[in-house]
């Protein structure tokens, strides 16, 4: 059985959206400890020294260390196409700047090109096979894939070389997707006592449980969050999804009801309020959840995905599909985790549903 690794601090963070943003800051820190400046100096110190290769490869490291720099920012400002374009030349300025490629693949994950993401992340492991911020990225990347215990060995390798909360959580959820509930409970068991009763770490359990098809065990941990914070909208919003996947459509409909009235204009409670209306035959109801959705539009952002779980609901695929791809179009995040909820169920045998997956980043999408 894999040792259990001391996990220390947690925190809540979006973990598969995008990647690690802390990578991004650590890659800040880097090119600070190593700058673009630093090495053009280091190479005039050799040029004027006689030692001509020596600056030539100074002189290399602060060229990729600028395009490094310039491809982060554009990425940071979702202009993906330029960022990766300065991050690649970044790479080919100086092969040996293992920082710069793990930027690139994180570029390329975050445009959702995880086949380029995975390319770039092992090479950067070939050259480095102890960055730990490449072995995270790897992990997330082919999870992303849906190869499961390739992210499972490059997240343990990470975990014991960095322990970290996001490590650890996606770990165990790796190991919940390849049926190995034990070693994920023992790394669940280690968060919780590791820290001071948290109703949003049972959420993130829960999550995690449900993300893999273990709903019993999803619906003890959302209860006990309630247990803990009984006024959590959120927790109870997720408790109210667990019983809609257990088949719990009453119960379900109670705990998303009351959800709803503690956040009368919660996106993501609407949207599962409308779909259990839909498919417990309550179809008014369910194109009022939309009529709002139009109402609030008027007055500020929803989400194109929101709809889609509605009319997924009802039966009524064209205009599901018609909203995913306005969500494709804004490039909504919510995505990359809709093709595996429940709520997907009906759409996935339609032949659109796996153009739009590839489309997305999903190669073997079927």
């Amino acid at each position: 059985m894999r040792s259990v690794v001391k996990l220390g601090m947690w925190a809540w963070c979006c973990l598969l959206a995008t990647a690690d943003v802390r990578a991004q800051e650590k890659a800040k820190s880097d090119s600070e400890a190593n700058s673009p400046e630093q090495a053009f100096q280091a190479a005039q110190t050799f040029q004027v020294a006689g030692d001509y290769e020596k600056a030539a490869g100074a002189y290399r490291e602060a060229i990729s260390g600028a395009f490094q720099r310039l491809g982060n920012l554009r990425v940071s400002e979702k202009e993906f196409a330029e960022g990766i374009d300065l991050l690649g030349r970044a790479v080919r300025a100086a092969p040996a700047n293992v920082a710069a490629r793990v930027d690139l693949a994180i570029a390329n994950f975050q445009s959702r090109d995880f086949d380029k993401a995975q390319k770039e992340i092992e090479a950067a492991l070939e050259r480095d096979p102890k960055d730990v911020r490449a072995l995270n990225l790897a992990g997330k990347v082919y999870f992303m894939k849906g190869d499961f215990a390739s992210a499972a060995a490059r997240l343990e390798s990470a975990l014991r070389l960095q322990p970290d909360f996001d490590t650890g959580y996606l770990l165990a959820l790796a190991d919940l997707k390849l049926k190995n509930p034990v070693p994920a409970g023992v790394i669940f068991d280690e968060m919780q006592a590791s820290s001071v009763p948290s109703a949003s770490l049972h959420v993130l359990i829960g999550l995690a449980y449900r993300e893999a098809g273990y709903l019993d065990q999803a619906a003890i941990h959302f209860a006990k969050a309630m247990e803990l914070e009984p006024t959590s909208a959120w927790a109870r919003t997720f408790l109210g999804r667990a019983y809609l996947s257990k088949g719990m459509q009453q119960r379900a409909i109670e705990e998303l009801e009351t959800a709803r009235r503690d956040g009368p204009d919660d996106v993501f409670v609407l949207s599962l309020l409308g779909y259990g209306y839909a498919v417990t035959g309550r179809r008014a109801d369910a194109l009022e959840v939309l009529q709002r959705f139009d109402e609030m539009e008027k007055h500020r952002y929803v989400s194109r995905a929101a709809r889609v779980y509605v009319y997924a609901g009802l039966g009524d695929k064209d205009k599901a599909f018609e909203w995913l791809e306005k969500a494709y179009q804004e490039r909504s995040d919510a995505l990359a985790w809709f093709r595996q909820e429940p709520e997907s169920k009906s759409l996935r045998s339609d032949p659109r549903f796996a153009v739009l997956m590839r489309k997305i980043g999903f190669a073997d999408a079927k």
